[in-house]
């Protein structure tokens, strides 16, 4: 995920946050082979059309010793919305309105504006479609995540995607849950979210998914759709 950035990186495309939509609750058994849990967390995913989460992050940045931790809310709204925001003092947003991606700094006076591709729904989220060809490359081993008991299982992002690594946490149980994840992207920066207070199932506020430039606000194009 991009945002929160250190001040004086340059923003680099969607990074991670659309992606990090991210498989708030999953699916599968305590014990499952790692090929069986890896197919309830994509299931349990894609299931829900509307999710509610409080997160929490950590993002460690190639080249800085000190990592940045940030807190905010996720709203996903299925098959192609989502909003992403930061409590101050980050206060930066990201949202997908079903057509483009949208990163806004108010501290820069900056929103980067990048347009989703054919595929819209899979391109609008990153991680789901990471998923849909990930590979694990360990067996799910007993782990924690912030205190809390879990099972980690470490995966090969799908190809063609700005990951080189991918991690997920699931709470073991009749009917576990994701806990969090971690990513890698290409250049070393690595991002670990866990969430809190899930919610599926739940009435949204559309207008949360529209993003309107403030007055003054430069707004820059990325990316192409072809």
């Amino acid at each position: 995920m991009s945002v929160p950035v250190r001040r004086g990186r340059a923003f680099r495309g969607r990074g991670l946050a659309a992606g990090v939509l991210v498989l708030l609750a999953a699916g599968g058994a305590a014990g499952a082979e790692r090929t069986e849990l890896l197919d309830a967390v994509r299931t349990s995913w894609r299931s829900h059309r509307t999710i509610a989460a409080r997160f929490e992050q950590t993002q460690w940045f190639a080249g800085f010793e000190e990592p940045v931790a940030s807190s905010g809310t996720l709203r996903v709204l299925r098959p192609r919305r989502f909003d992403l925001r930061f409590d101050p003092p980050h206060d930066q947003r990201q949202v997908c309105d079903g057509e483009w991606v949208w990163t806004y700094d108010p501290a820069q006076a900056q929103a980067f504006r990048s347009p989703l591709g054919p595929d819209a729904a899979r391109s609008a989220d990153l991680l789901d479609w990471a998923l849909e060809g990930a590979r694990p490359v360990s067996e799910a081993e007993a782990d924690t995540l912030a205190g809390a008991v879990a099972l980690r299982i470490d995966l090969r992002p799908g190809e063609n995607l700005p990951l080189s690594f991918l991690r997920v946490w699931v709470a073991p149980g009749p009917e576990p849950r994701l806990l969090g994840f971690e990513a890698v992207d290409g250049e070393g920066n690595r991002t670990r979210m866990r969430f809190l207070e899930v919610r599926t199932g739940v009435e949204l506020d559309t207008s949360s998914f529209r993003f309107d430039p403030p007055q003054g606000v430069e707004v820059i194009r990325i990316g192409s759709v072809d």
